[in-house]
């Protein structure tokens, strides 16, 4: 068996993949179905949104609002294997902050689980800058690899990010084509975009076939945009179901008027028989959108509060009122 010299023997896991892997005693109203971890710590990028920006001065504990707990990374693997046989774990991520030995974390403990033989996908997000270390974790049979964009704009990449979104599309285009179905990315909705810009970009996307993971705007205590607004639930549901309906095939033409995404009559009049007829057909638009098996519980919400996408199956009545605010109706 080949012995690997790691950088750290310690990794930081979310709150709520720890309470799966039997490490904490924490209670959840809804369990991760993939497994997280966040390797590095302070990152070098001066993302203004981000609690691990090099610009924050939130704990380090924290990405988004959820809590990552360290722990012993030897730790893991026989926990891991046990909720992946138990069918209670359907993935692993890791969140790869930009440090100095971060891609080398990140391929020691990818290695450790492949050697380990756990039956597992594995995932990864990370700013990839080298399209090498793609090609190289892909050697490791990872299933997604998510570059992120954030932004939906050139404009808004750049004053919130401010790094270059040309570079950034560039490695995205590549990767897309070297490694086709295993490229993804997320959008960060409410940065300040319009419907017609995030539109546009969700169907370029699919279009380039790169999947993509909506999150919401949120506001984290210590980060340059502690005092922005997470954005409107009626917007959210809005881009939750044109970006689902493009994923499908279903939207293909776009009409805008200032700046605002007009339905197609065929749409809302299907929309409306939907719900007359209590088809349901369209829950899953509203749940957490990205790689299959992530449902990432409460990272863009507080349970009790506003909840932008559901970590779980939708009720016929969460659905009725998100289907109806996403088109406008009474």
């Amino acid at each position: 068996m080949p012995v690997f010299t790691r950088v750290t023997n310690k990794i930081r896991i979310s709150a709520g993949t720890a309470a799966v892997l039997g490490f904490s005693p924490i209670k959840q109203l809804c369990e991760p179905t993939t497994a997280y971890f966040m390797i590095g710590e302070r990152c070098n990028n001066g993302c203004t949104f981000c609690s691990q920006s090099s610009v924050s001065s939130t704990d380090a504990l924290f990405l988004s609002r959820v809590t990552w707990p360290q722990f012993d990374f030897d730790d893991i693997p026989e926990a891991l294997k046990s909720r992946v046989e138990a069918k209670k774990i359907e993935r692993v991520c890791f969140q790869v902050v930009n440090t100095i030995d971060s891609e080398k974390q990140a391929l020691d403990f990818i290695k450790l689980i492949r050697e380990k033989n756990i039956n597992v996908k594995i995932s990864l997000s990370t700013n990839i800058l080298d399209i090498n270390f793609l090609k190289t974790l892909m050697s490791f049979n990872v299933d997604s690899v998510s570059i992120p964009l954030d932004a939906a704009t050139e404009e808004l990449f750049t004053k919130y990010k401010g790094y270059n979104w040309n570079k950034t599309w560039f490695i995205l285009n590549d990767a897309s084509k070297e490694f086709p179905g295993k490229i993804s990315t997320h959008v960060i909705l409410g940065l300040g975009e319009s419907e017609e810009q995030a539109v546009v970009l969700f169907n370029m996307l699919r279009l380039k076939k790169i999947n993509l993971g909506l999150f919401a705007f949120t506001p984290i205590q210590g980060t340059k945009l502690e005092t922005f607004s997470a954005p409107d639930i009626t917007y959210y549901r809005k881009m939750q179901l044109v970006n689902y309906l493009i994923k499908a095939d279903k939207l293909k033409n776009f009409e805008f008027a200032g700046g605002k995404f007009i339905w197609p009559d065929e749409i809302r009049q299907e929309i409306n028989s939907d719900i007359l007829n209590k088809n349901f057909k369209y829950k899953d638009a509203f749940r957490t959108s990205g790689c299959d098996g992530c449902n990432r519980p409460y990272y863009n919400e507080r349970p009790g509060g506003v909840m932008y996408n559901y970590p779980r199956p939708l009720t016929d009545e969460e659905y009725t009122e998100a289907i109806k605010l996403a088109i406008n109706i009474k």
